[in-house]
């Protein structure tokens, strides 16, 4: 996030003006929300929300750290709710109707591995075929959710493996609030925050982190300087539908059951949450922050529209125009700046 004063040529009347990036614009845009929401309903300052707002917040940020990978090699990827949804139910179907008491690490580790053979098929498709992500991905997606209704079933399974069950029980820390009800913090939440910080790593430390921002910058020159252009797009649709299949067996372990059909148009939300914190969905442009950002910035909405007592009917509506102001702000910028930028002398003379 970037709140920097501009160079003197760039001043207007005389006085210098302020250039804010995406980030900046989303948490500002998340700050303005917590005051409103905070002087319309108290309640929204105390531990409860916070604690909610973790919660809700761990499914919906390791989808995003999924869309988010892909995104930054230019392509989009419409799957990774039905990765989830279907690799969830698929694994816990199985061990339930085998009897299976396998430990927790043992039904992740299953999930994930399909999740990842899903999301390689996509990456195959997308680099060795030259195909549109986006469609590629839809494809997959319609696909799952139907080869689920018809192979699987449709019926939503609540007996859940006992490590599963077990563990939704679990709390990182409780408290009790002034009322004596004792609230608790789920230690998903360091799923989540373990993922923020390993695709943080990646993206900045690794070759394969770099090379997802130069083949979205420029897929020609990532080619030129010898990166592994088609590795690194079949690794980002790998590890997408790793973290996929992660995010759909959290939300499973959360309300201890397995709907073949959850998620369903989930994917519009995480995309445009994440391209309001600064991803570009042309790639070569997103980072870690900016995406916690602008999902933090949905969830947050959601919670407060009921906070303030909106209609249910209506909090779609609330957060879609929300996306749209944000994203758009973040476009007419980037149009003003590409607008009165200086044209270049060779320009000029040519």
């Amino acid at each position: 996030m970037a709140i920097k004063e501009t160079s003197p040529s760039a001043t207007r009347h005389g006085w210098p003006t302020i250039s804010l990036d995406n980030r900046a614009i989303a948490f500002l845009m998340l700050i303005l929300l917590c005051i409103v929401t905070a002087a319309i309903n108290p309640a929204f300052l105390s531990v409860s929300t916070l604690f909610d707002t973790l919660r809700n917040l761990t499914v919906i940020g390791i989808f995003g750290m999924a869309a988010l990978i892909v995104m930054l090699t230019g392509g989009i990827d419409v799957s990774f709710p039905a990765i989830g949804a279907v690799t969830a139910y698929a694994t816990i179907k199985y061990f339930v109707d085998n009897s299976i008491d396998a430990p927790l690490i043992a039904i992740y580790g299953v999930a994930m591995l399909l999740g990842g053979s899903i999301g390689l098929i996509n990456g195959l498709f997308v680099a060795l075929l030259r195909l549109p992500a986006l469609i590629v991905t839809l494809g997959m997606s319609s696909l799952l959710y139907g080869f689920s209704l018809f192979f699987l079933g449709s019926q939503n399974i609540f007996r859940v493996p006992a490590s599963l069950s077990s563990f939704s029980r679990t709390a990182l820390m409780t408290w009790e609030d002034v009322s004596g009800r004792t609230l608790s913090l789920h230690p998903a939440v360091l799923i989540f925050v373990g993922v923020c910080v390993l695709v943080g790593l990646m993206l900045h430390y690794t070759i394969i982190g770099r090379g997802l921002y130069a083949l979205g910058g420029n897929r020609e020159s990532a080619r030129r300087i010898g990166l592994p252009v088609k590795t690194i797009e079949i690794f980002a649709f790998v590890a997408a539908g790793v973290l996929a299949a992660m995010a759909g067996m959290t939300q499973s372990m959360f309300f201890r059951n397995a709907n073949p059909g959850a998620f369903s148009g989930m994917e519009l939300d995480v995309i445009a949450a994440i391209v309001l914190g600064g991803a570009s969905v042309t790639g070569g442009r997103g980072s870690v922050a900016g995406a916690v950002i602008g999902l933090t910035f949905v969830v947050l909405l959601t919670s407060s529209l009921v906070l303030i007592g909106i209609p249910a009917a209506w909090q779609k509506v609330f957060v879609g125009a929300a996306l749209l102001l944000g994203v758009g702000v973040a476009g007419l910028r980037a149009t003003r700046a590409q607008a009165f930028a200086p044209i270049p002398f060779s320009r000029m003379k040519g």
